[in-house]
């Protein structure tokens, strides 16, 4: 009979390596916007869901890495990133719960920025060459809506070292603030800084005992924050 679950991660992942196929035509055509990459640190948390006043918490932590492609609004400075991206976590030790626990996270992304303080007077020039002031030009805010495949993979000491693995759809939305700063009119550099916010996933699961037939996944919200450094190319002919 055909997993279905193994089905979708494999239908999934095609989607990314599809979606990585503009950027792909961005390296070779020079008349394109920009397209940029960046790494990232997570420092997250996660509540379990339950009906009982007994609340689990346990903290997770790791690294992003993503790519990204930019294009904005005609009037107003409003901008788009869509991208992919690939996060990898790790739990940390839960006697009670798990012996390790590991989640990895497959984006699709469609970040916006808002620049507040250049709204109406923007240049639509390169970062690097704004005249407003280096604040002025470069502060923004950000929403970055995203769809993720998780796949967790548990170690249970008991029974007999079991491993558990969960994969599953879910929706991660991200709410932040960042600065762009120029380099050069081919390169901005933009540090930022995001709350991070899942209301409903799988880190980690737990075995029933012998006379369940099945894992269970451990449902929850998680929460936290997100720290990143990219880099932006701009082509110029």
């Amino acid at each position: 009979m055909m997993n279905f679950n193994n089905l979708f991660t494999s239908l999934f992942r095609d989607l990314l390596l599809f979606s990585a196929l503009p950027f792909l035509f961005l390296i070779s055509h020079r008349a394109a916007a920009q397209a940029g990459v960046y790494a990232a640190w997570n420092q997250l948390q996660f509540k379990e869901k339950n009906d009982q006043n007994t609340d689990q918490y346990v903290s997770l932590s790791g690294i992003t890495a993503g790519i990204d492609y930019w294009f904005r609004l005609r009037n107003v400075r409003v901008e788009f990133k869509p991208g992919l991206a690939y996060t990898r976590l790790k739990a940390e030790d839960q006697p009670t719960l798990f012996q390790s626990a590991e989640t990895e996270w497959w984006h699709l992304v469609i970040s916006g920025r808002v620049y507040p303080l250049s709204f109406y007077d923007d240049c639509k020039c390169p970062t690097f060459s704004k005249r407003s002031g280096f604040f002025k030009d470069g502060f923004f805010l950000s929403v970055t809506p995203q769809l993720i495949r998780s796949e967790s993979t548990t170690q249970l000491a008991q029974p007999e070292f079991r491993q558990i693995d969960h994969s599953e759809f879910s929706l991660l939305i991200d709410v932040g603030a960042g600065l762009d700063i120029g380099l050069s009119d081919q390169f901005t550099l933009t540090p930022e800084v995001r709350l991070r916010y899942s209301p409903n996933t799988v880190i980690y699961s737990q075995w029933g005992g012998m006379n369940v037939t099945e894992d269970t996944p451990i449902s929850g919200r998680v929460t936290g924050l997100f720290a990143s450094i990219g880099i932006t190319y701009l082509w110029i002919d």
